[in-house]
């Protein structure tokens, strides 16, 4: 927790030169975060650059080859040629597995990047979250909250529905936190002690006396 004592202690009580650090602190985890989501835009390019060049072979490969003759005879058009010899040149079906095996990594580490990022920022425990995610897909986009600036967050996809994670997993928040909360102390009843309840002390004694008027002058 943020103590601003303390902060303005460190340095050397000033309380300018206090704000000035704060606010270079500031800066230096803005352009953290800043780089983070260019090198995630980055990955999101090259993810799907290599999943259109996947399905474009998939779909080159699918038409020629449904053209080829059973008896091993080919005749294509010059056009369906020259498409042919073009998947031949990039490597024929072996490059298409290796286009699609590329774009499902980068996905797969895309996936592991997210996770990692949202445990950090919750302090959730990755491992508890992985398993809630098993088989959803998460992603970061932009959304502008009710009254608030528009802003990034990493949240899970179903379809065209997206939903962040914080919401989504809300009710889980407590299973997942690297610190859970201790529980409460076991009370116990009062028992009396063994054989009836516990004897008269001396002042109760002298109470009852001056009570009953047998001894009073």
């Amino acid at each position: 927790m943020f103590d601003p004592q303390q902060y303005l202690d460190q340095h050397g009580g000033d309380p300018l030169a206090a704000l000035r650090a704060l606010a270079a602190e500031r800066d230096t985890q803005q352009a953290e975060r800043d780089r983070e989501g260019q090198a995630a835009a980055r990955a999101r390019r090259e993810r799907d650059e290599a999943r259109a060049r996947a399905q474009q072979l998939d779909e080159q490969v699918q038409e020629l080859s449904a053209r080829v003759p059973a008896e091993g005879s080919v005749t294509l058009t010059p056009e369906q040629a020259q498409q042919w010899q073009a998947v031949q040149e990039r490597g024929g079906l072996a490059a298409w597995d290796a286009d699609r095996e590329g774009a499902q990594q980068g996905q797969q580490f895309r996936q592991e990047a997210l996770l990692t990022r949202l445990a950090a920022e919750r302090g959730w425990s990755p491992e508890r979250l992985a398993k809630l995610l098993a088989g959803r897909t998460l992603d970061e986009r932009e959304v502008t909250p009710e009254g608030g600036p528009p802003t990034r967050v990493i949240g899970l996809v179903s379809g065209e529905t997206f939903t962040p994670a914080v919401q989504e997993f809300a009710e889980f928040a407590p299973a997942l936190s690297l610190t859970p909360t201790p529980p409460p102390a076991p009370s116990w009843p009062r028992q009396d002690p063994v054989g009836g309840p516990a004897p008269a002390t001396p002042q109760q004694l002298d109470a009852e006396r001056a009570g009953s008027g047998l001894y009073t002058l």
